[in-house]
């Protein structure tokens, strides 16, 4: 069975993981933010990760060279952040120079846009988990389970059985973690939407790659980490850390270049 209380923190998770960037959006339009950039910020997350890092990834990971890097963790580590890095910021960056150059003038449609790409990742990668892990959860404890694994045969049987096993095992507090993780990825993706927006409006290349090697970071360690085993509420404080980082660099450089203008 799986507990009330794992489900009570699989259906907060679900809320902090989906709820954020609705309030997000509901904030920044508020205070004078534009609908289009949240919406943009949306599709880049979509074509530049879910799609074009993907296709690298594929011919990549499944190459000779492939092997060489999961094989070493701090090989996969490296790669996996400096795609993430050049694949995300770079569009990133594009959509502020062409769809989004009229918005420069404010700010908060860089953070529009923040909360757009980082929630379209957490509804994605959380949001959509979670939902199936309920649905799941809704049929194990009413002892329907066995009209899902009976129409299964094989190695789809052994993955749903793996995940169901997974399922019962995880401790609910670690279903929580998964949506704090997601609170520090957007805070993360408005820090980089912010750089990356000064770095179009003042024409300084140099925050692009301050912004691209920020996420490298942020990836990277937390790849590294959990391939090495660390726990995983240690892995989220690390996230924690570098995400505050990330905010205050934002926050620092805006600053610095307000006084400037």
């Amino acid at each position: 069975m799986v507990s009330t209380y794992a489900i009570g923190m699989m259906v907060l998770e679900l809320l902090l993981a989906v709820g954020t960037p609705i309030f997000l959006y509901i904030l920044f339009r508020r205070r004078g933010a534009r609908r289009l950039p949240f919406f943009v910020g949306m599709a880049v997350m979509f074509l530049f990760a879910l799609v074009l890092e993907a296709m690298v990834h594929r011919l990549v990971l499944f190459s000779a060279a492939g092997a060489t890097i999961q094989a070493s963790p701090w090989m996969y580590a490296v790669y996996g952040g400096l795609m993430a890095a050049l694949f995300e910021e770079t569009g990133r960056y594009l959509a502020f120079r062409t769809v989004l150059r009229k918005d420069l003038g404010d700010v908060n449609n860089a953070l529009m846009y923040g909360a757009g790409h980082g929630g379209i990742e957490s509804i994605l990668v959380v949001g959509v988990t979670v939902i199936g892990n309920l649905i799941l959860s809704g049929l194990i404890n009413s002892g329907n389970i066995a009209a899902l694994t009976g129409t299964l045969a094989g190695g789809e049987l052994a993955e749903v059985q793996r995940q169901i096993d997974t399922l019962i095992a995880t401790q609910p507090p670690e279903f929580l973690v998964g949506g704090l993780e997601r609170l520090m990825a957007i805070a993360s993706h408005l820090g980089f939407s912010v750089l990356v927006f000064l770095s179009v409006k003042k024409k300084r290349v140099s925050l692009l790659f301050l912004a691209m090697l920020l996420h490298a970071g942020l990836d990277g360690i937390t790849v590294y980490a959990m391939r090495m085993g660390v726990s995983i509420y240690l892995v989220e404080l690390l996230v924690m850390v570098f995400a505050g980082i990330i905010v205050l660099t934002a926050r620092t450089c805006y600053r610095k270049e307000e006084m400037e203008a």
